[in-house]
This record gives C-alpha cells, structure tokens and sequence, in this order.
C-alpha cells in the first residue's frame, strides 16, 4: 500500500499566499512598465482642458502627419497605426469637415511616433499635445486589439501613406458597432448628431 505524506495545510496556505502574492506583484510590475511607455502618448489635463478643442480640417491633419512621417523617416523608423473615429470619417471619407484629433491603436514603434508627433507640433503651434492620441487603447482589451489590427491589415483602407509613416482605418465593422451602441445609448459617450450618418458611411464601406 502506498503512503503520501503532504505538509501541513496550514504550510500549504502559507507558501500559496506568497505565490498569489509574488504573481500579483509581478503582474503589477508588468502594468507599471506598460503603462509607463504609454504615458507619452496619453492625453495631458491642462488649465485649458474643459475648454472645447479646437477642430482640425483635412488639409491640417494631412500636413501634420506628413511632418510626423518626416520625422520618423528621420530616425529610420516605419510606424503603422490604425486609425478610429472622426478622423477616418474627416480624411479619408471626407464626410466631416473636421475633427479634434487622430485617435489610433496598434503603434509598432511608440518611441519613433512621440518623436514624430512633437516635431509636427512645433511646426504647427495650432495643434493640440494630444492632436494625435492613443485613449482608446484604453477601452480595447489587448487581444481585441491584436484582432481589429489583423482586420485591419486584411481591409487596407488606406488613409495616409508616405515613408516611414501608414495610417489604416479601424475595420469597418468595428467602426460601425461602435456608432450603434453610442446610438442605443450603451456607449460611454452621449450620441452627437453626425452618428446617424457616420452609421450609414460606416455600413456602405463594409457592404461595397
């Protein structure tokens, strides 16, 4: 007959509250990095914060990006990010006149981005810090992210290229569902009044 011997459970409790406790730090120390090289990009509180940004036209943004590209272009760098929100409807639809800022995910050089993104904003002072954003990372779980920038890829819907620097629009259908849920009211933001419309630009690019 075989005999185990285990420890005592109050020796297991103990040595499994330190492994709980080394992961959880771990973990921490994990999102602590994380969200450190993230920090350069995140939008900045300022005096001025509640006042309304100002509105970007098609014509800014393009040159701003090309100054972005230039300077990446610069330092060896090629960044693709992937474009969300007004701004793909303001460049690249062109069915908004204008917006406030570049919301985008999937960087693949975060260090060459925020050089790019300073150097355009000392050639233009009309930009905002935060002209071009990467907030909505933070409401796309990680392996979301890695699926929306692989349909991304799939889609190439292109709305800016030079070298070193391309910018992809979100899959339509992300863009689309997004809209309907600001809609039904579910969303975090209250529906504006283009979100009807940028619901039927949305779903003609996916059906077409």
């Amino acid at each position: 007959m075989l005999c185990l011997t285990f420890p005592p459970l109050n020796y297991l409790a103990s040595h499994s509250n330190i492994c709980i406790n080394f992961g959880q730090a771990a973990s921490r120390w994990a999102q602590r990095r994380g969200a450190d090289t993230l920090r350069e990009l995140k939008p900045q509180k300022t005096p001025g914060h509640d006042v309304p940004a100002p509105n970007f036209r098609r014509e800014t943004l393009l040159a701003a990006l090309s100054n972005v590209a230039a300077a990446i272009n610069k330092k060896h760098g090629n960044v693709t990010i992937i474009a969300v929100g007004s701004a793909v409807n303001t460049i690249y639809l062109q069915s908004r006149e204008a917006t406030h800022d570049v919301d985008f995910f999937k960087p693949e050089d975060f260090e060459h981005l925020v050089a790019g993104i300073r150097s355009a904003s000392k050639k233009d002072k009309t930009l905002i810090s935060d002209w071009l954003n990467n907030r909505t990372i933070f409401f796309i779980p990680k392996d979301k992210q890695r699926t929306l920038s692989q349909q991304a890829y799939n889609q190439r819907e292109v709305i800016f290229e030079e070298p070193c620097l391309t910018v992809l629009a979100a899959p339509w259908e992300y863009a689309f569902c997004c809209k309907i849920d600001r809609l039904s009211g579910a969303g975090l933001h209250t529906p504006e009044s283009y979100d009807a419309s940028d619901v039927v630009e949305y779903l003609h690019r996916y059906l077409t």
